[in-house]
C-alpha cells in the first residue's frame, strides 16, 4: 500500500495513511505557501514508502510571528520524532531521525 495524501489546508494539516500504524511516528513540515524548496520537501516525504503509517502535519508559518522568527530563514524544516532537520535533508536523514535506520 502506498501513502495517501488525505488533505492539506493553509492551516496546515496533511496526513499519510497506511496499513501499519506506527506509534509516535509523527512528522511536521514547517513551510510557507510559495516556497519551492518546501514543495520539494513535501514531495520527498510523500515519495517515501518507509513512512507508511506516519502522520504528517504541514504547518504554514506565514501567519505566526513566533514560528517565522524560529524557522523563517531555515525553511523547509522537518521535525521527525525528537529531531529537527534543516534543508537540505534526504531520505536517510529522515529515517535516521525517526529511528528507522542506524546513523552512519
Amino acid at each position: 500500500m502506498t501513502l495517501e495524501r488525505v488533505g492539506c489546508s493553509r492551516a496546515g494539516i496533511s496526513k499519510a495513511k497506511g496499513e501499519n500504524q506506527m506509534k509516535d511516528s509523527s512528522i511536521v513540515l514547517f513551510s510557507t505557501e510559495y516556497c519551492t524548496l518546501c514543495t520539494e520537501a513535501l514531495e520527498l516525504l510523500f515519495s517515501m514508502p518507509e513512512l507508511q503509517g506516519c502522520s504528517l502535519d504541514v504547518v504554514d508559518i506565514s501567519g505566526n510571528d513566533e514560528l517565522l522568527r524560529r524557522y523563517g530563514e531555515r525553511l523547509p524544516v522537518v521535525r521527525a520524532g525528537a529531531h529537527e532537520l534543516d534543508w537540505p535533508f534526504g531520505r536517510a536523514e529522515i529515517l535516521c531521525a525517526l529511528g528507522k535506520i542506524e546513523q552512519r
